[in-house]
C-alpha cells in the first residue's frame, strides 16, 4: 500500500468520519430499533463453527477457509457500523474495480469509500460528498449481505439435492420443482422473505447451514450475488452517471451533508448491464465462473422481484428499491436478454436455456412459499412492523435511493 501523505491522511480521516456519521444519522431516522438489535459483526460461535467444519467438509482448501471465517475481529468504527459487512464488501470493490482496471475502465476518478449501512433494507446506496468532492461513498447494507446469502443458499440447495453423492447440478425440470417443493426449503424461503417484511429486516430470519454437496455452488453463488448490486453502483461511476443532467441530486431530510443520487430509468438498466458483465468477468478471472454465477444478475432480480410481491401482501410498495429504480422483473426481464445475448456472443449458451429454466422454477417456488406463507400470517392478524418513513419533497420524488417514502394519500402513485 502506498504512503499517504500528511493531507491524503486528513482528507481520508474526514470522508470517513462523515460516512460513520450518516451511518448513525440514517439508522436513527430510517430503522433504529432493527438497527441496534440485529447486528451481524457478533455471529453465534456455535454458527461461524459450524460454516468452518462445513467448508473444510467440502473440501475447500484450509488456507481459504481460514481467512473465510477466522480472520481477526476489526474494530467497530462507528455504533452502527458491521465490521463483517464493511470488511467482505471493501474486498468485493477491490475484486471488481481490479477486473475494471484491467479492461479500461473508470470509476470516475474519484476515490472509493465503502461502509456499511444499518437500515432493514435490501440495498446499496450510493451518495455524494458535499463535505469533500474527492471521495464517492457506497453504502452496503448489511441486510443486502445477508439476503444474498441466505437467497444462494437456498438455489444451491434446490440445485444438487437429487444428486447428494457427487453435488453436480441436476437440471431435469421435474426435479428441481420438486427440490423446491421440500418442506426444509420451503420453510427457509418462508422464513426469509416473512422476515423481511414482518419483522423488518432478512437478519431476523433463522440462520441455517447448507448441506456439505451444496457448500462449493453456494459459496460461489453468494459471492456473485453480493458483487452484482455494488458491480451495479460502479456502472453508474464507470457511465458517468453522477454528472449526468438526467441524474437528480436531492436531499435526505433531517441530513443536511448528504446528497443522494437519483438516476433516470434508462440509466438503472445501463448500470444493470455493465454490473451484470463486471461480476460475470470478475468470476472468470477468479476462476469461479460457472452457468449459475453467469446468472447470479437474474437471481438477485427474480429474488428482489419475490420480495417485492411480499410487500405487496400488504399494499406496501417498501420494497428493496422502490420508487427510485424501475421495478424488479422489469429489470429481471432486461437482464435475462442481456445474459442470453452474452452467451451467444461468447458461443457459451449451450446449457443456458436449461440453467435459466431451473432458475425460474426455483424463484417460482420459493415465492409461492413465501406468499402463502405471508397470507396466511396476515389472515391471522399479523402485520409488519412499523417503520418510520421519509417524506417526499414537493414535486413527489423521494429523498433518498431506495427507501420508501411517505405517499400523498390523494396520488396514485
Amino acid at each position: 500500500m502506498e504512503k499517504m501523505d500528511v493531507d491524503e491522511a486528513t482528507e481520508l480521516q474526514g470522508a470517513i468520519d462523515w460516512a460513520h456519521s450518516i451511518q448513525k444519522r440514517q439508522a436513527e431516522t430510517l430503522m433504529a430499533a432493527v438497527a441496534r438489535n440485529a447486528g451481524t459483526e457478533d455471529m453465534d460461535p456455535d454458527y461461524r463453527k459450524g460454516l468452518l467444519q462445513l467448508a473444510l467438509d467440502a473440501g475447500v482448501d484450509q488456507d481459504i477457509t481460514e481467512r473465510m471465517f477466522n480472520h481477526p475481529k476489526l474494530e467497530k468504527v462507528s455504533e452502527f457500523d458491521e465490521p463483517d459487512v464493511r470488511r467482505a464488501s471493501n474486498d468485493l470493490v477491490e475484486m471488481l474495480t481490479k477486473t475494471m482496471s484491467s479492461a479500461g475502465m473508470s470509476t470516475g476518478g474519484r476515490k472509493l469509500l465503502v461502509s456499511s449501512l444499518a437500515s432493514g433494507q435490501v440495498n446499496a446506496l450510493c451518495a455524494t460528498n458535499t463535505w469533500d468532492e474527492k471521495y464517492y461513498h457506497v453504502f452496503i447494507d448489511s441486510d443486502l449481505t445477508v439476503f444474498c446469502n441466505s437467497v444462494g443458499k437456498l438455489v444451491a440447495e434446490c440445485l444438487v439435492r437429487d444428486n447428494m453423492a457427487t453435488g453436480e447440478v441436476d437440471l431435469d425440470p421435474a426435479k428441481i420443482a420438486g427440490n423446491v417443493q421440500s418442506d426444509d426449503i420451503q420453510k427457509r424461503a418462508a422464513d426469509l422473505f416473512c422476515s423481511t417484511v414482518l419483522k423488518g429486516t432478512p437478519r431476523a430470519s433463522e440462520p441455517w447451514l447448507p448441506t456439505v454437496e451444496s457448500f462449493e455452488l453456494a459459496l460461489l453463488l453468494t459471492n456473485a450475488l453480493n458483487m452484482f448490486p455494488i458491480a451495479h453502483e460502479l456502472g453508474h461511476l464507470h457511465l458517468g452517471h453522477l454528472e449526468s443532467d438526467e441524474t437528480r441530486q436531492v436531499s435526505v431530510e433531517g441530513i443536511e451533508e448528504l446528497d443522494a443520487a437519483v438516476y433516470s430509468q434508462k440509466d438503472e438498466f445501463a448500470a444493470d448491464s455493465v454490473g451484470a458483465t463486471v461480476t460475470n468477468q470478475t468470476m472468470i478471472r477468479l476462476e469461479a465462473s460457472n452457468a449459475f454465477t453467469f446468472l447470479a444478475p437474474y437471481i438477485f432480480l427474480k429474488s428482489v422481484e419475490v420480495l417485492d410481491a411480499c410487500y405487496e401482501v400488504y399494499d406496501e410498495h417498501a420494497g428493496a428499491m422502490s420508487f427510485t429504480h424501475p421495478s424488479a422483473q422489469e429489470r429481471a426481464q432486461r437482464i435475462r436478454t442481456v445474459l442470453i445475448m452474452h452467451a451467444q456472443y461468447h458461443n457459451s449458451g449451450k446449457i443456458l436455456p436449461l440453467a435459466l429454466r431451473a432458475i425460474d422454477l426455483i424463484c417460482h417456488g420459493l415465492g409461492l412459499a413465501a406468499l402463502t406463507n405471508l397470507q396466511s400470517l396476515k389472515s391471522k392478524g399479523k402485520t409488519p412492523r412499523e417503520r418510520i418513513r421519509l417524506s417526499v419533497s414537493e414535486c413527489g420524488r423521494p429523498r433518498i435511493l431506495g427507501f420508501f417514502p411517505n405517499r400523498d394519500p390523494d396520488t396514485t402513485r
